[in-house]
């Protein structure tokens, strides 16, 4: 008889290695999620605040309405956010230079050390998870995290029509 910990079939084996996996997943986004939430907090603006600054620093130039489209929000929540961030320094808008209609979100030089802060926290937190783990076993991971995100993406372009 098969426990939850001991699979008594290599099917079963194969299911409940996915579960494993599943489980750590979920682990990981939950840990994230609250992880990213108390960043934003101690840099002084919420969540999707956040966000877009983690969108602003991997795509400059953005407009609010493609960081909409990015962050899932509407284009008047987006604008409250921006204006959030705007007034706690950490982007500029300006002019957008084929469209006078519209402008265009950067960083400024608080936001790029923002985001710097938030990603020396999350690498000294991948750092602790890191050396549990032999060095033979680190490439794997890093293309196992690689083959995640590619996927994540595809998954959520597929279900945004080939926005995200």
């Amino acid at each position: 008889m098969a426990t939850e910990q001991n699979p008594s079939t290599p099917a079963e084996g194969e299911l409940w290695a996915r579960d494993e996996v599943l489980a750590a997943l979920r682990h990981t986004l939950v840990g994230s999620n609250r992880m990213h939430g108390s960043l934003a907090a101690e840099l002084g603006i919420n969540p999707t605040g956040l966000s877009a600054l983690n969108h602003l620093a991997e795509m400059p130039g953005l407009t609010p309405k493609q960081l909409s489209e990015l962050l899932g929000i509407t284009t008047g929540s987006t604008t409250g956010a921006t204006d959030a961030l705007w007034k706690a320094g950490f982007l500029t808008r300006e002019p957008h230079p084929e469209d006078r209609r519209s402008v265009v979100l950067h960083l400024t030089p608080a936001g790029r050390h923002a985001i710097g802060w938030v990603l020396e926290q999350y690498e000294t937190a991948l750092s602790v998870a890191y050396e549990r783990h032999p060095d033979s076993e680190r490439p794997q991971l890093a293309r196992f995290l690689e083959d995640l995100a590619v996927a994540l993406g595809e998954n959520a372009a597929s279900r945004a029509g080939g926005r995200a």
